[in-house]
């Protein structure tokens, strides 16, 4: 062949190559551009090669901790969103063929855990898991129970601890004559053991207080002082008898890392510092108060909180008191009514324990009807938002630890022995980054981790984060997901401006985006046309409706411009997000969104603010 037969055929293929190269482009063209309620919606780039698509988990976001109480005045906004990757249940009685209830649960400096729990309702023996996360407990040891007092093996039971300062563990827990708990006051009362190395090994078992209690907790209130607060009993057994007891909340108090306490209550009248007590009236002779199973904590703002259950005619309430000083100055007679910044009765429940978040949101957790609830509150733990169950079929005397800026770890035991755990994320107002990202389904170029996170419902979960620029807002979803089904996707609500209305976009795991127009007159859902304002890029890491394998998920980027948005004077944009998911064809698709929010009620949207800088 020669040269110039050589350069015809190169030209003839290069044409055909251009030839192809158009035809790609028109078809791309007609399946993309202007959006009409059914169209796919335009992507900017092309799609990433998926290998290179790193998909967040909720827990390496949200690690730009906010300053104290950033969200102290925007706590009505806030839920929790359980994780379902990280329920778990420990089943029966199958924690090494021990039984378990009463679990509390506590996150070390380390990022190690303890948790701890009693073999049986009313005790016995005390035990202690090391774990490296919530899932993933070593062996139990035990911690209270060999161990004989006046003579007599006790039934030890209702373990709390604290991480003190200087890394030191300090467990204490309550324990109950064998022979004669109702009568010899003596031999009940509290003991102590402390750790010094993380849980694994333990220091000799040494008396707190003697006398009949319920349920202590500890409070940590300074460099080497920790208050041991419980239900004292014992006072009005000694007055009344067993069967006529009242109860308050008493305390004693250690300077030196639990070693010593004061007062040193060995003997009758059995009467430690009483901080709380509800005075309800007299019986005859015969006083009868309430407050107990006190739980506190010490609030940003320096304040102490204490969390109390009420028990007023046979029926239980939760109440709290405040103090100034961790209630150093408190110190009340039987029967005294105090101390005098209290709230009475807010709801019903049992079992209360307290905690809260960096960035001021407070969270209650309680037992009713044999369920877990827990109740947001502000970050004076005064005003609480409304009820959620977490499990069910559940136990009682359940807990809450924070283990992180936006999380938690709910805990309670199951009625047939057993425990629940599981973490929830804080959903929250979040600040979006002022950036213009590429829209091509990746998002490695993100500069602001906060995030939001909904993951329920099924193994399926998602973040989302947010950023706008001078035109658009636009939206980050790094979706996980074992099983990607066709029929997947996300959905994005965006207030329309009028007082009810609101704008709800669908978008497919092929990027495809379906828009509707909620009317709060008619209360009925019409198509809409977005024209050209809404663009999507996807990237699907995984075989969609092959279950055989395991898939990644989907990164969805999503670009909305800002003639589609009401935003408010203050920058806050009105939105939330749903997730759907099926994992198999013979399942109906879920729907999951954040926490306590309800897609139809804009009230309960949690707001996005632009144009300012997040408060930390």
């Amino acid at each position: 062949m020669n040269r110039r037969s050589l350069s015809f055929i190169i030209l003839i293929l290069f044409c055909l190559c251009a030839v192809c190269a158009c035809a790609e482009n028109e078809t791309g063209d007609n399946t993309t551009g202007e959006l009409s309620s059914e169209l796919v919606s335009e992507s900017d780039s092309e799609s990433p090669n998926t290998n290179d698509v790193y998909i967040h988990s909720i827990s390496e976001l949200n690690v730009s901790e906010h300053t104290e109480d950033s969200h102290a005045g925007l706590y009505r906004y806030s839920t929790l969103e359980q994780d379902n990757r990280t329920y778990t249940t420990i089943e029966g009685i199958r924690i090494n063929g021990i039984d378990a209830y009463y679990p509390r649960l506590k996150k070390l400096s380390d990022g190690t855990y303890l948790l701890f729990f009693q073999n049986g309702r009313y005790g016995g023996k005390v035990y202690c898991c090391y774990g490296d996360d919530i899932g993933n407990f070593r062996s139990p040891i035990e911690l209270f129970g060999s161990e004989k007092l006046d003579g007599e093996t006790k039934l030890y039971m209702t373990c709390d601890a604290e991480q003190l300062p200087d890394g030191t563990v300090l467990a204490v827990c309550s324990y109950r004559s064998t022979s004669d708990y109702a009568n010899a006051i003596g031999k009940n009362g509290i003991v102590a053991r402390s750790s010094t190395d993380g849980g694994k090994t333990w220091s000799e078992q040494r008396t707190a207080y003697v006398g009949t209690n319920w349920e202590p907790s500890l409070l940590v209130s300074g460099e080497h002082e920790v208050k041991l607060l419980f239900t004292s009993t014992a006072p009005t057994i000694e007055l009344y008898g067993f069967e006529e007891r009242s109860g308050s909340t008493a305390m004693v108090v250690s300077n030196d890392n639990g070693q010593t306490w004061t007062p040193n209550v060995t003997s009758s009248p059995w009467i430690a510092q009483i901080i709380a007590q509800r005075y309800l009236g007299t019986d005859g002779n015969i006083i009868r108060t309430t407050d107990q199973m006190p739980v506190a904590v010490v609030l940003n703002n320096k304040r102490t909180a204490l969390a109390l259950e009420e028990e007023i005619n046979g029926s239980f309430y939760l109440g709290f008191a405040y103090s100034d000083n961790a209630f150093s100055d408190v110190s009340l007679a039987v029967g005294e009514n105090g101390p005098a910044n209290v709230k009475y009765s807010l709801f019903h429940g049992a079992g209360p324990y307290l905690r809260q978040f960096v960035s001021g949101e407070t969270v209650l957790t309680y037992h009713w009807a044999t369920t877990m609830r827990y109740r947001l509150g502000d970050a004076n733990a005064v005003n609480f938002g409304s009820e959620t169950t977490v499990y069910k079929d559940t136990g009682m005397w359940g807990s809450v630890e924070i283990d992180g800026s936006h999380s938690c770890v709910m805990t309670i035991g199951k009625s047939t022995y057993g425990l629940h755990l599981s973490r929830l994320y804080l959903d929250h107002v979040i600040y979006a980054a002022s950036q213009t990202p590429e829209l091509d389904g990746n998002g490695a170029e993100w500069e602001s981790d906060e995030a939001w996170f909904v993951g329920s419902s099924s193994q399926a979960q998602m973040s989302v984060r947010s950023c706008y620029d001078d035109d658009r807002i636009y939206l980050l979803f790094e979706r996980l997901d074992d099983y990607i089904d066709s029929s997947d996707g996300v959905s994005v609500y965006l207030d329309d401006g009028t007082a009810n209305g609101f704008y709800a976009l669908k978008i497919g795991i092929d990027g495809s985006v379906s828009a509707q127009r909620f009317n709060s007159d008619t209360k009925r859902y019409t198509k809409y046309d977005c024209g050209d304002r809404v663009s999507v890029a996807n990237a699907v890491c995984g075989t969609v409706g092959d279950n055989s394998d395991t898939d990644r998920g989907v990164v969805t980027e999503i670009s909305i411009d800002r003639s589609l948005v009401n935003v408010s004077a203050d920058g806050s944009v009105a939105m939330t997000v749903s997730l759907q998911n099926r994992d198999n064809s013979s399942e109906s698709l879920a729907s999951d969104c954040m926490g306590a929010v309800e897609l139809a009620n804009k009230n309960t949207w949690i707001p996005i603010i632009i144009g300012q800088k997040p408060k930390g």
